[in-house]
């Protein structure tokens, strides 16, 4: 849901998430009615997932989305963002090799973390990474050292203001 500040209204994306009666709610609520889950869990809707990622392409073209892997691992999300021509996002060893394990080309990977361990980086190159993340000079000579021809990206500080969560002491190169 987006809350526009210049007027007071909420805007809704209508799309089929927001219907309660589709099948996978229907049979949901039949196991729990019947005792079969006891932990929490997490409803997926795979079609829902492929016409989000096909909507996000489609409006707009020329930027291509990266999922942040970390965000959920799951094995069947990753498939099918990786069908329908969404990239990845890593910030570890585990899940670049999950990825690789789907068949995704780790060229189109981007390693976001913002400490990179040596070994993770020896690893990704020799998988075929290309893009890394800098936050600092630290990290630039450190990538440096062991991928020379790096593709690199800067992730610039911001400030709090208007967050919702305090992410700026976390991520970003400040200024000097």
């Amino acid at each position: 849901m987006l809350y526009d500040q210049k007027t007071p209204e909420y805007y809704v994306d209508h799309g089929s998430e927001v219907s309660l009666d589709n099948s996978m709610l229907k049979k949901a609520r039949h196991l729990l009615a019947n005792g079969h889950y006891e932990r929490p869990f997490l409803l997926t809707d795979s079609d829902l997932l492929r016409e989000k990622a096909q909507r996000f392409r489609s409006a707009m073209p020329r930027v291509q989305p990266h999922y942040a892997v970390k965000c959920n691992p799951d094995q069947k999300i990753l498939e099918i963002f990786h069908d329908e021509g969404v990239r990845f996002e890593v910030a570890s060893k585990n899940e670049l090799a999950q990825l690789i394990a789907i068949g995704v080309e780790p060229k189109e990977v981007f390693y976001s973390n913002p400490i990179k361990s040596l070994d993770f980086l020896v690893f990704a190159k020799e998988a075929g990474v290309e893009w890394y993340v800098i936050d600092s000079l630290d990290e630039l000579i450190k990538i440096h050292s062991v991928i020379p021809d790096a593709k690199l990206y800067l992730r610039l500080h911001t400030s709090n203001e208007g967050s919702a969560f305090p992410l700026s002491n976390k991520f970003g190169a400040k200024k000097l």
